[in-house]
């Protein structure tokens, strides 16, 4: 968040390394701008802060970018996806964050290299002695 100069939530930052929108686009509040390439989505609520704009890839339907434009510092932050099958799922293989900065545009590219899909999670857990559980009524 220092970095961007917008609040993240966990589940948002979740959504961006997962190559999820950070905004939900079922609903109303959409409206589709006419690209060569791309279908892209502009979010078109007025008078929030943060307006996304979404590129998906019109073959796959897959995220390959999100823009996000802040009214409050006038600047847009971007998203970058390039995309990999593991395990017959399409993942985030190289996702590229553009953030602007006072001095210029900070680049932070990260590379997924292994993705690895445990069989079975375990959670050790014990009910500790002497547990009473408490009823509500």
């Amino acid at each position: 968040n220092q970095i961007t100069g917008i609040d993240f939530e966990f589940k948002d930052l979740q959504n961006i390394l997962t190559g999820y929108p950070v905004k939900n686009i079922k609903g109303d509040k959409w409206k589709r701008i006419s690209h060569p390439k791309y279908y892209v989505l502009t979010y078109s609520e007025r008078g929030i802060d943060l307006r996304p704009t979404l590129f998906f890839d019109p073959s796959s339907f897959s995220l390959v970018e999100q823009r996000f434009f802040s009214r409050g510092l006038k600047q847009t932050m971007t998203i970058k996806y390039n995309y990999q099958k593991v395990e017959g799922k399409k993942l985030p293989k190289k996702i590229e964050l553009l953030i602007p900065t006072d001095i210029g545009i900070t680049r932070i590219v990260l590379e997924y290299t292994k993705v690895d899909f445990p069989g079975e999670l375990n959670m050790p857990f014990m009910i500790p002695e002497g547990y009473k559980p408490i009823k509500f009524r």
